[in-house]
């Protein structure tokens, strides 16, 4: 008898639910064995059943800690044979690169049409990786823009630093004057933060934020100690 392998599912829309559902519907050797609209049920149904195959989305609204790109880290920390397969609206390369170095095995914008599900599905049972043609163009593209030197290029404090300011909403101004240096200089550090990230704009970089868990923090009223420390770095 052909092995069935379990697929498991999470997204809060129930239309996405039900595409998913249809989609598999089909291809008798895999089977839809729960449907989940929350991380929280997610993690606790995976320690309960086998899961070869998760597809999951990467926004959930309230689960806070559970959402995002920690949802992954948790997800391939506690069980690390299953297959990841993110379905997402967001779609930038930013987070398509981090889904990626988290393990997953799979990166589907819901721009794209459903058959595409499946061909990422069996990419993942193979122990393949699995970009659909938009996906993958764009992800070149970035890596290109990037350029070698930033490709696996951390973040210094002050980089971070800039950006958490500019997330807060501070304008270069008023962090190049946190830091005693000139708006050009910060300028540049932005700019070149957000190509290490492979950040291609604001709404990249913000929604990045969101999932990355990047907290936004205002340079106004933080302590001089601390700004003297990352002006020094």
């Amino acid at each position: 008898m052909k092995r069935k392998f379990a697929v498991v599912a999470m997204d809060d829309h129930p239309v996405a639910r039900l595409a998913v559902r249809c989609t598999l519907a089909d291809h008798v050797d895999l089977e839809l064995t729960a449907l989940f609209d929350r991380p929280s049920a997610l993690l606790t149904a995976l320690a309960q059943q086998r899961c070869d195959v998760l597809v999951t989305d990467l926004s959930v609204p309230g689960e806070g800690q559970c959402d995002g790109l920690n949802l992954l880290r948790t997800v391939r920390a506690r069980h690390p044979c299953i297959s990841i397969i993110v379905v997402s609206m967001y779609d930038s390369p930013a987070l398509m690169r981090s889904a990626l170095q988290l393990g997953v095995s799979a990166f589907i914008s819901k721009c794209d049409t459903s058959g595409y599900l499946i061909r990422a599905v069996r990419a993942a049972l193979r122990g393949e990786r699995f970009l659909t043609p938009r996906s993958r163009a764009r992800f070149d593209v970035a890596r290109a823009r990037a350029g070698a030197s930033s490709q696996n290029a951390a973040l210094t404090e002050r980089e971070t630093y800039i950006l958490r300011c500019y997330l807060a909403g501070d304008s270069l101004s008023v962090i190049a004057g946190s830091l005693g240096r000139s708006v050009k200089t910060v300028g540049a550090q932005r700019t070149m933060a957000m190509r290490k990230l492979w950040i291609e704009n604001d709404a990249h970089l913000f929604e990045y934020a969101a999932f990355a868990g990047i907290e936004p923090k205002s340079a106004v009223g933080m302590s001089v100690r601390r700004l003297c420390a990352v002006s020094a770095a």
